[in-house]
Order: C-alpha cells, then sequence, then structure tokens
C-alpha cells in the first residue's frame, strides 16, 4: 500500500541560488501539498538562514506565487532574492556606455570624425582582364 501512496506522489523541485552556489532539490510530496510547505520540507530554510519567505518572494518557473499554492507534477519552486541593481538603471548605464564607445570609435586623430575604411581586397571579378586573355587561356 505504501508503493501506491509513493506512486501518487506529486514530483516537484526547489530551487535557491547565491554568488556562492545553488540549491536544487527535488522532492516528492503528497498531493495537495502547497509551495510554503515544499520550502519548508527541502531543507532550504536550515542550510540558508538568511532567507525570510515574509520579505522574500517565491515562485513557480519565474512567476511569482503565494506560499498557498497547491503544487503541480514537475514545478521548480523558486525562491527569489532581492535585486542588487535597479534593472532600468543597469539598462541606462550600459547604453549611455554601448554610445559613449561608439561615439570615441567614429571620432579620428583630432577630433575629427573619420572616413570610412575601404574594403582590404579590391572587387577585380568586374574588372576587364588584359585584351584576349580570356582567349589563350581557352584556346
Amino acid at each position: 500500500m505504501a508503493e501506491q501512496a509513493q506512486a501518487a506522489d506529486v514530483r516537484v523541485t526547489v530551487a535557491y541560488a547565491t554568488p556562492q552556489g545553488e540549491f536544487l532539490q527535488p522532492l516528492a510530496v503528497a498531493p495537495g501539498t502547497t509551495l510554503g510547505q515544499a520550502i519548508e520540507a527541502s531543507g532550504v530554510l536550515a542550510g540558508f538562514p538568511e532567507i525570510n519567505l515574509v520579505t522574500q518572494p517565491a515562485g513557480i518557473y519565474g512567476k511569482k506565487k503565494t506560499l498557498e499554492t497547491v503544487l503541480r507534477e514537475h514545478d521548480r519552486i523558486e525562491i527569489y532574492r532581492a535585486l542588487v541593481a535597479d534593472p532600468k538603471d543597469s539598462r541606462r548605464k550600459r547604453a549611455a556606455k554601448k554610445e559613449g564607445a561608439a561615439t570615441s570609435a567614429s571620432v579620428g586623430v583630432a577630433g575629427s570624425a573619420a572616413a570610412p575604411v575601404a574594403a582590404a581586397t579590391p572587387d577585380v571579378s568586374a574588372a576587364p582582364g588584359p585584351a584576349g586573355a580570356d582567349d589563350a587561356a581557352t584556346g
């Protein structure tokens, strides 16, 4: 009878990542188990005491969910950390840096605009050869 109960278990994975490493714990939980119950059962809270489920969101496959969300087969439960930097500010800085690099690359010596660089090898396929060269090669 225990084998029947195990066959009905829901298989999930609890994931948490830090700059130092990651925690991935596969679990088999009873049907009706909630996200919060699975997190507690995984042991992640003991391994990472800095996790506070009151202030840190959790979710399934990148979508925030409440701790009362009932789990389904193959759910990946994720515990999210606070962002170190605001994504909008980071994007603005990258764009400004990229724009600055593009501007400095197009400025030549003494601040003058650089001329476009010609191709390294000229296209000789369209240029006519010496008169009779084709006739001598084929004839």
